[in-house]
């Protein structure tokens, strides 16, 4: 028996996108934040359970499945085995990565990343509300921050 995927509808798909902990969502796949990831990591370390650790983010896990759940579990432990992760997320063979031990240059390129991945996300997000508004369908306009280049 082919293994089908269940579909989000637009309105999962629009409360997983409204969460911090959500990086990426499209009608099938849903992608959590690195921080989250750990996050679930270490509390599954601990015993929890994904049904009761995704409540707590604000992520129904009904709207995942169990599918979803023991995809994300099973991924998170072969990442942090891949990674090397401890049991609280953190990375084992990393620990001097914290950021005074970056160089000047490293940190600039970060910092040019992440703002580069900011105007991505408004760009998107700006995407969004255009096709809801073609649509039909009215939010609220997200306030743009003033420093964008």
């Amino acid at each position: 028996m082919a293994n089908v995927r269940r579909e989000f509808t637009d309105e999962q798909m629009r409360q997983l996108y409204d969460s911090p902990h959500v990086a990426y969502v499209s009608s099938t796949t849903v992608r959590l934040t690195e921080e989250c990831k750990r996050t679930v990591y270490s509390r599954m370390q601990k015993g929890e359970q994904l049904a009761e650790i995704f409540p707590s983010l604000g992520i129904d896990p009904d709207v995942l499945g169990p599918s979803r759940l023991a995809g994300i579990g099973h991924s998170l432990k072969k990442q942090a085995a891949r990674e090397g992760w401890d049991d609280d997320g953190c990375n084992k063979t990393d620990q001097d990565s914290s950021p005074s031990k970056l160089s000047k240059k490293q940190l600039q390129q970060v910092e040019h990343r992440l703002q580069h991945l900011e105007a991505e996300v408004m760009f998107l997000k700006m995407l969004i509300q255009a096709r809801e508004k073609a649509m039909g369908i009215e939010t609220e306009p997200e306030e743009l921050p003033q420093d964008l280049p």
